[in-house]
């Protein structure tokens, strides 16, 4: 998790195309807040659906963000 928010970080990512363990983990990750994440406008996600649980603690730690769920 620390070098991939460390490269969003780095590059302005704006779009997260992700699985539902990554949003986990990122949700999770106890350094978060040691990074600017602010470039993120969209998570998407995929490959399986996120439970309402993980929904809203992405929009608690990323309340700028859209989510999007793809599957």
């Amino acid at each position: 998790m620390k070098k991939m928010v460390e490269l969003i970080e780095k590059f302005k990512v704006t779009i997260a195309p992700v699985v539902p363990p990554i949003v986990l983990s990122v949700v999770k990750f106890p350094d978060l807040h040691r990074y600017d994440l602010s470039s993120i406008r969209t998570i998407m996600s995929g490959g399986a659906p996120m439970g309402k649980d993980l929904e809203e603690a992405v929009k608690e730690k990323f309340p700028h963000v859209t989510l999007g769920q793809v599957n």
